[in-house]
């Protein structure tokens, strides 16, 4: 698929990078999904056990324009102001 515009034309992947050094978005994460990836990460430690996470504990992920997750946050303005301090332009995505 190419996009053209004034007689240039760009390519999806392309477009899809624009803005992908400063352009992050910012989601809400359940509970048991950070609970799962702490087990997978070091199940030898049972840190996703240790953890004791509460079901109503909300947080929110920052991830970078090709879906890579750089952070989690207990709350959603704590993930914006972080991007921010990072030189980062935060989004929410629903």
């Amino acid at each position: 698929m190419n996009i053209e515009k004034d007689s240039q034309t760009i390519s999806a992947e392309d477009f899809a990078a624009l803005g992908s050094n400063s352009l992050v978005y910012v989601r809400e994460v359940d509970v048991d999904q950070i609970q799962q990836e702490m087990l997978e990460i070091a199940p030898e430690q049972s840190l996703g056990e240790q953890l004791q996470l509460a079901d109503e504990q909300r947080f929110f992920a920052i991830h970078l324009a090709d879906g890579t997750r750089v952070a989690v946050l207990t709350s959603r303005d704590a993930a914006f102001t972080a991007a921010r301090q990072h030189n980062m332009s935060p989004v929410s995505v629903h």
